[in-house]
């Protein structure tokens, strides 16, 4: 079992022997952390004091997560999220194939005449369950209603602006503009952290 610190200053001897890059979504805060044998500290982008170590276990069967914290506030609370929505998948259908779509890939979830429907930048896609199936089901990884008939991905948020008779107006980070309602405006803001 090998314990390597991911810190400014590491030593060349860090035991990756591929580079190894993520997107990471927290919340309103997107970082791309790109990291190899060779890192240095220009290389990553220092969000907030966080330290991370990557714990190298063969004999575990699958990865295992463990957060410890002073307290859970938004931002842990948002990291879950994103850490939920890594491996939870949505079923839909595409030109009469199934396909199992990755929910981090879903920027929001529209019920039209009674169907649901998933968009992505590339697609929309039909999903089989209800809107309030797919409310019960995703609301632990970062969605959440902002309409009667929508859901969308926190993470995708890119800005809020304020709009007629105490709604909102959302941008997506595809450019696209969803109308968050009344009902859940406060809400909206409260779990981005802006109000």
């Amino acid at each position: 079992m090998r314990m390597t610190p991911l810190r400014q200053g590491a030593p060349d001897d860090v035991p990756f022997s591929r580079t190894l890059t993520r997107s990471v979504h927290f919340g309103q805060v997107r970082a791309h952390l790109a990291f190899n044998r060779r890192t240095t500290d220009a290389d990553l982008l220092i969000l907030s004091p966080m330290k991370l170590t990557v714990d190298i276990d063969d004999s575990l069967t699958e990865p295992e997560v463990l957060i410890r914290c002073a307290e859970m506030d938004s931002d842990m609370e948002s990291l879950i999220s994103s850490l939920r929505m890594h491996d939870r998948r949505i079923v839909a259908m595409s030109d009469g194939k199934t396909v199992l779509l990755p929910a981090s890939e879903v920027l929001y979830i529209e019920s039209v005449d009674g169907k649901a429907f998933a968009y992505t930048r590339k697609a929309v896609l039909e999903v089989r369950l209800k809107l309030y199936e797919m409310e019960d089901r995703l609301s632990d990884c970062g969605f959440t209603r902002v309409a009667k008939g929508c859901l969308v991905n926190l993470c995708h948020i890119a800005s809020l602006q304020p709009y007629v008779g105490g709604r909102l107006l959302a941008t997506i980070s595809n450019d696209e503009s969803i109308l968050i309602s009344r009902k859940y405006a406060r809400k909206i803001k409260k779990l981005l952290g802006v109000g």
